[in-house]
């Protein structure tokens, strides 16, 4: 299923249901004019709801490319130093946050080439959607 509406300048958090499944999800609450605006609080967490997705102590900075949005960690991401969901989940947030911009990302100052499906050395694609979910047919 493909959802339409990504483009609603938002950014995204993690939202933890009772039984301790986990979900990437907008903060309904609050739209951006700019991606800087919303990448700016990517680390806030505004309520006991929306849990913050980005790592402690990861920061990167934004610059526009015009057909991308480059997405530079401060200093270099070894993705084998971070557990494998909290990176996963730090990452798509950060896609998902910029689709929601019509922007795409690409990641610069990662120690690997390719991780977890992810190629850092090209362009990411903008997300379709988010919480991929298989349905048996």
């Amino acid at each position: 299923i493909v959802l339409n509406g990504m483009e609603s300048r938002m950014n995204y958090f993690l939202l933890e249901q009772e039984n301790g499944v986990r979900y990437l999800s907008p903060n309904f609450r609050k739209s951006y004019p700019t991606i800087i605006d919303a990448f700016a609080t990517l680390k806030d967490e505004w309520n006991d709801i929306y849990k913050t997705a980005m790592i402690n102590g990861v920061d990167f900075e934004l610059e526009n490319r015009g057909t991308y949005t480059a997405v530079k960690f401060v200093q270099p991401l070894d993705v084998a130093e971070y557990e494998t969901d909290e990176l996963m989940y730090m990452l798509e947030a950060i896609i998902a946050t910029a689709t929601s911009f019509g922007q795409q990302v690409k990641f610069e100052n990662v120690v690997q080439d390719e991780w977890g499906g992810f190629r850092f050395t090209e362009v990411i694609p903008q997300l379709m959607g988010v919480n991929e979910i298989d349905f048996p047919l």
